[in-house]
């Protein structure tokens, strides 16, 4: 069976996604058509990402495709899109993100014949920085696109809670990763690292993550570490952040490893892989309250929602003050993990899915 990827945003959690399923799925063949946009953004290099799927997997570029509407661009990557599905002759399109999940389902009105997949991974109108009117026109086109093909399929439970409020259909398969056996309990000691990672956009709310920084800016046996980059790294000025730069996957996970908390303060998800990795490295989780972090965390188990700084703080100082708190929520973060996150379990539900007729 021959199962096609596209990806207008070929980066961040969408590549995460495609490079955990296609290497747990090598029973399959995999082509990935992918934009270059957040690649260039990232000054990464294609080359280099490649090496991380596993041989056999193609890759072939979809030209003109982007992020915003762009009438002209958006045509030449219709049809550009349509010439590459015609000439693959494939069983399966796996669409991943917004823009490519709206053009490739009316592109596939003219392959009846191929089954449609369309995992959102972080809905658009999820978003907090468009306007209502193009919130509204968002929903109307996955309405629209939803009739015309395709099985919406989430990346967690309440991604597809979202879907189903704007009474569009979807079900859901949690995202997975491949759970380390050589994870440790790290042994607390005075200074508490907090870390969180990912690209310092509006997305991540760095705002909120400073925030809370500063208002713990006397405890001198807190640190935060912020792993990654991004356009609004001023907003991160308290006195007690690191920022590391973008660094590699690997040393991504050399930095949740030495942190003891793992926070996310984003505005919006679909599933994130950072807190995955740090629950599978048994890190307790501070999550702010929005669709995608709110599937990691059960409250008081592994570790903590919150809505505002104040909040965040008065859970990390429940750690300060009782730091068998740290060792107790972490084992049950790696639990949790095992349980709901397990790239080896899930992948095999989109197995179903693809050879499902």
């Amino acid at each position: 069976m021959k199962i096609v990827h596209v990806a207008e945003s070929f980066s961040a959690g969408v590549l995460e996604f495609i490079n955990y399923l296609t290497n747990n799925l090598g029973e399959f063949e995999h082509i990935i058509i992918y934009g270059e946009r957040e690649i260039k953004e990232r000054n990464a290099n294609i080359e280099e990402i490649k090496k991380r799927f596993l041989p056999n997997v193609k890759f072939y570029k979809w030209k003109h495709a982007q992020k915003s509407i762009n009438p002209y661009k958006d045509t030449l990557a219709f049809f550009n899109l349509y010439r590459l599905l015609k000439s693959l002759n494939c069983d399966v399109v796996h669409l991943h993100s917004s823009k490519a999940g709206f053009l490739g389902r009316i592109v596939s009105l003219f392959f009846k014949h191929k089954k449609v997949i369309y995992t959102p991974n972080g809905a658009y109108f999820l978003k907090t920085d468009i306007s209502r009117f193009s919130k509204s026109m968002v929903i109307f086109l996955e309405k629209f696109a939803a009739k015309i093909a395709g099985d919406i399929v989430c990346c967690s439970k309440s991604e597809r809670d979202a879907y189903l409020k704007h009474n569009i259909s979807a079900t859901y398969i949690n995202n997975g990763i491949t759970i380390p056996s050589n994870y440790f309990f790290k042994k607390p000691e005075e200074t508490i690292r907090i870390v969180t990672s990912g690209r310092i956009s509006y997305q991540k709310n760095p705002e909120l993550f400073n925030d809370i920084a500063k208002l713990l800016q006397n405890e001198k046996n807190v640190r935060f570490i912020w792993v990654g980059e991004g356009e609004l790294k001023e907003l991160l000025n308290s006195t007690n952040i690191e920022i590391t730069g973008w660094v590699t996957k690997e040393q991504v996970l050399v930095e949740l490893n030495k942190s003891d908390l793992f926070i996310s303060t984003s505005l919006w998800e679909g599933l994130p892989f950072s807190g995955m990795e740090a629950m599978s490295l048994a890190k307790p989780m501070l999550v702010h309250d929005c669709v995608g972090n709110i599937d990691l965390v059960e409250d008081n188990y592994n570790g903590f929602i919150f809505k505002t700084a104040e909040e965040a703080v008065s859970s990390i100082k429940k750690f300060l003050s009782n730091k068998n708190l740290i060792n107790k929520f972490g084992s049950n973060s790696r639990k949790k993990c095992e349980k709901e996150f397990d790239i080896n379990k899930n992948a095999l539900l989109y197995s179903k899915i693809y050879l499902k007729s």
